[in-house]
């Protein structure tokens, strides 16, 4: 009598589906281990753009003795691609008011309908503000977390 042999090649239905579960689960760590960094990293790219209006200021404080108008040179400042001035698109908006002996920036995360969802987590350490003397505030968490060097 001929006995048929089955030869088993490639995988099984319950081994593929297996597999892909792994990998989702995997994914899911790894998605949300990547989150905070890049959270994290999108305020360090607003506070250094915010550390550079300072100098911006002080500069023009050292050569007009007063902080008014160090405003209009904001505009040569944090152009990086995802923090402007006035950029839509932009994850903070840096702003700046000024008196003769004073200037205070204020960071402001964005939160408008485009990439509603992305932004979700940008927020939270609120608005932000960096003064003349160097003073951090932030409205929603501490000033170690939100400014960490």
């Amino acid at each position: 009598m001929n006995k048929l042999k089955r030869i088993s090649t490639g995988f099984t239905l319950i081994e593929l589906l297996i597999v892909v579960g792994i990998v989702m689960v995997l994914a899911s760590f790894a998605y949300n281990l990547y989150t905070p960094e890049v959270d994290a990293a999108r305020r360090a790219d607003a506070i250094a753009g915010a550390y550079e209006v300072a100098n911006i200021c002080e500069r023009h404080y050292t050569e007009n003795n007063t902080f008014v108008g160090c405003e209009a040179k904001f505009g040569s400042a944090a152009r990086s691609p995802k923090t402007a001035l006035t950029d839509a698109d932009a994850y903070w908006t840096i702003a700046g008011a000024t008196t003769a002996n004073t200037y205070l920036i204020t960071l402001t995360p964005n939160t408008g309908a485009s990439k509603t969802a992305e932004r979700q987590t940008v927020s939270a350490c609120g608005i932000m503000t960096i003064n003349q003397a160097g003073v951090r505030t932030v409205t929603t968490s501490t000033v170690q977390q939100c400014f960490k060097r």
